[in-house]
Order: structure tokens, then sequence, then C-alpha cells
């Protein structure tokens, strides 16, 4: 009778420690989840500009990867030849006039990824050749995959210490009565 009573009341202790290595596992998990890593994404090409276009060059594709914030965004731009561009930014709809030099960069602050849209400002040239690279340097969060086993460990934890409690108070009470 003595040994069912302490295996009864172990029973209560081993759910309740259970309990805390599944909640303390979520919180691990979720702490790993949290964790930023800094990444560069890029993406380069040529844009041939023509005197009665207008050319769009896209950010790159930002949809494989939770950005967590962005810390720079940049279009780098030269051609083999001098020239004066316009440049609009899409999103603000703001146009200014930047000078190519012949194998010079020539480097955009953007802020943000947005659209950017180059027009020939020069009527003696009729088509020019510019390489560009868009580059975005964004702190992202590769392992949040891990907040969903981290919330279930959790919440499992939280329940199994709720039943590990109840055991253990309902023995105690029933010992002193």
């Amino acid at each position: 009778m003595l040994r069912k009573i302490r295996e009864e009341d172990m029973k209560g202790y081993v759910v309740l420690l259970v309990s805390l290595m599944l909640a303390f596992s979520g919180l691990f998990l979720a702490i790993i989840a949290e964790q930023t890593t800094e990444v560069l994404i890029h993406d380069s090409g040529l844009i041939e500009i023509e005197t009665s276009g207008e050319n769009a060059i896209y950010p790159p594709d930002l949809s494989e990867v939770y950005i967590s914030r962005i810390k720079n965004t940049t279009l780098i731009l030269w051609s083999n030849s001098t020239t004066k561009l316009n440049v609009r930014l899409g999103s603000l709809n703001i146009t200014y006039v930047i000078s190519l030099e012949s194998q010079k960069n020539k480097t955009i602050l953007l802020g943000y990824p947005q659209i950017v849209y180059l027009s020939l400002n020069d009527t003696d040239q009729a088509i020019v050749s510019v390489f560009y690279v868009y580059r975005v340097e964004a702190y992202i969060k590769k392992n949040l995959w891990l907040s969903i086993p981290a919330a279930i460990l959790a919440f499992t934890g939280m329940g199994l210490a709720y039943i590990g409690l109840t055991k253990v108070f309902l023995r105690i009470k029933q010992t002193k009565t």
C-alpha cells in the first residue's frame, strides 16, 4: 500500500518534470527562431535604353526569405559611353538626372526596394547600354520555421504542467485528510 502511494505521488512529479522539459525546449527553439542573419540579395543585368523609351529595373526577388529589416538598398549603374539618364523612382514618382561617365560606376541609394525607371536625357544618342547591379542588404530570420514547433512544445508543456500540478496538489490534499 505504501509503495502504491509513492508511485501515485511520482506520476504527478514525472508529468511536471516532462512538462518543464517541453516548455524549456519550446523556449529554446523560439530563441533560435528569432536569430537574424545579414544577407546580400542582388540582381544584375544589361538594359538597352532607347531615346523614346523608358526601361524598368525591378528589385531582386525577396519572396524566398522572411526579411526582418532592410539595412541598405542600392542601384549601381555603369555604361561604356558617357551619357545622361533620367532616373525615376517608382514609389515616390521623383525624377532626377544623373551623368554616367564611360567605365565609371554611379551608385544610387534607394532606401528600400522599389522599381527604378531609366530613360535617356541626351537626345544626341539613339541607344545606350547600361549595366546594373541592384543590391539589397537585409536581415533575415532563416530559422523562423522553428517558431511552429516552439509554440507546440510550449503549449504542450503548459498543458502537462497543469495536469502535473493538479495531480501533485490533489495528492497533497488527500494525504492531509
